[in-house]
């Protein structure tokens, strides 16, 4: 399963050495969770894009199930998700799930405070 895993995360990193039309700091919208571009890290010839988790920029709440998936492909990209920001979801009173991959590395202390409605 492991070898698997590393495989297809190797497949898609190589997509990932296209042109970046992303920059540092940019914020954007994929499937209804509001992401942040905030770091790389080259491993030649490879380059890889991350992104973090963070509070819708609408001012909105986070509502039902939220599934944060490992990586994803956005504008000829791919980016991996191992962040989440400080209160990202805090007072998110309707969020009822939250799934996340293991390359998310640490869960912020207030990450999910005021969650009333977690139940998983």
């Amino acid at each position: 399963m492991k070898k698997r895993l590393f495989l297809s995360l190797a497949m898609m990193v190589m997509m990932a050495v296209n042109a970046m039309a992303q920059r540092i700091g940019d914020k954007f919208l994929y499937n209804g969770i509001q992401y942040e571009f905030y770091r790389t890290e080259v491993v030649k010839p490879l380059t890889f894009l991350y992104v973090k988790v963070i509070p819708l920029e609408s001012g909105a709440k986070y509502k039902g199930k939220i599934e944060m998936p490992m990586y994803f492909n956005y504008n000829d990209n791919v980016f991996f998700v191992d962040s989440i920001a400080e209160e990202c979801f805090m007072d998110c009173t309707q969020l009822t799930s939250v799934s996340m991959s293991d390359l998310i590395r640490t869960i912020p202390t207030h990450a999910f405070s005021g969650c009333s409605g977690l139940t998983s």
